[in-house]
């Protein structure tokens, strides 16, 4: 077995769950790199130790351990919470899967594992309230158990809507600790949202859609609005993909789909804090229910009249990304463009910068 130096011992002992799984030839040098790659080189972990045997890399919610012994390695993962556990667990399976010729991981190893169960990361919620909001947007209410988490380990997170006329079936835990989905016609409707607000104490959650009138959640969002549709009992899984940039120094730009996140960080911004923001909207309707929440930070940008998000970022002169966080999100075009000139043209470090394609046209 490979010695565990005094460091790791430090890093993995605070964490109270764990869950761990044994990997073979010829996986074995890419999945240690490709570990190193997710939460490391793309995530913003810190690196405590890497060798041609073992490397620990710690994260905002636990810590990932690889070790190779013989011809296996081992991957051990440390958590905070079993929510925490099951979110690292299906990250890491998904990537084996999809990059390493369809290798299904065996997650037994782990001290929180009840097979048949809800996943840890999911909750049953009821709709208990639905309005629009200004010209463009419809705010949806939810009642869940156990929110807490969305309070501090991340903005965004799915819900998943039943097929129209169908009993829904919940996803639940495998035997080897990986979600299982329904499938067919049961197959659940997945979109992903960001967090407006969370109240513990009434168990509620709020978010806000953009109503553009086309596709399933719009259509169950437009008929809960009506009454005409009954799906008000659906699924909530998450939360995940990080927290609020810092304000201090700030470039944030973003469109309809990001405006929960842009909202809630310049809702917190002080006076002092030097920012820069762009917000790119199909018109300019609903600007003044964005400014309330906004403050004067804020350049709007017309869609319907050409104006582009991207072009706005990229005019500005790398003299003003100096030791300024770039957030920016919204179409992948737009967001390929962006990360490639922070990369490439304007340097700014890896973690000094989210860069993110929340749809494509």
């Amino acid at each position: 077995m490979i010695e565990i130096s005094e460091n790791i011992d430090k890093v993995v002992e605070s964490y109270d769950s764990y869950a761990s799984t044994l990997i073979g030839e010829p996986h074995l040098a890419q999945m240690v790199d490709l570990v190193h790659q997710i939460f490391f080189e793309k995530g913003s972990g810190q690196l405590i130790r890497r060798n041609e045997k073992s490397q620990l890399i710690s994260i905002r919610n636990g810590a990932i351990c690889s070790e190779i012994n013989g011809e296996q390695l081992k991957i051990t993962i440390y958590a905070e919470t079993s929510e925490s556990l099951h979110a690292l667990r299906e990250l890491i399976s998904h990537y084996a899967e999809e990059h390493l010729s369809e290798l299904a991981l065996d997650w037994t190893a782990s001290d929180e594992l009840d097979a048949g169960s809800l996943p840890p990361t999911c909750r049953v919620a009821t709709v208990v309230g639905v309005e629009r909001l200004g010209q463009l947007f419809i705010r949806v209410k939810l009642c869940a158990e156990k929110l807490d988490r969305y309070n501090h380990a991340g903005l965004h997170f799915r819900i998943g809507i039943p097929p129209i006329g169908r009993k829904p079936v919940w996803p639940f835990l495998s035997e080897n600790g990986r979600t299982t989905w329904a499938k067919g016609a049961d197959k659940l409707h997945l979109p992903a949202f960001t967090t407006v607000s969370v109240n513990l104490e009434r168990n509620e959650l709020v978010f806000d859609l953009f109503s553009h009138q086309n596709g399933p959640t719009c259509e169950w969002a437009e008929g809960l609005l009506a009454g005409i549709d009954s799906r008000n009992e659906i699924l909530l899984s998450g939360p995940g993909g990080g927290w609020m940039p810092p304000q201090k120094k700030l470039l944030i730009a973003g469109d309809e789909t990001a405006l929960p996140t842009i909202r809630r960080t310049l809702a917190t911004a002080n006076s002092s804090d030097d920012v820069i923001a762009f917000i790119e909207l199909e018109n300019l309707m609903d600007v003044k229910l964005i400014a309330a929440e906004c403050g004067h930070h804020v350049r709007y940008l017309d869609r319907s009249r050409g104006e582009s998000l991207s072009d706005a970022v990229l005019t500005l002169r790398k003299k003003k990304l100096e030791d300024r966080y770039l957030w920016f999100a919204g179409e992948k075009t737009d967001a390929d463009k962006v990360r490639e000139v922070a990369k490439s043209v304007w340097h700014v470090p890896r973690g000094r910068r989210y860069v993110a394609a929340f749809w494509k046209k």
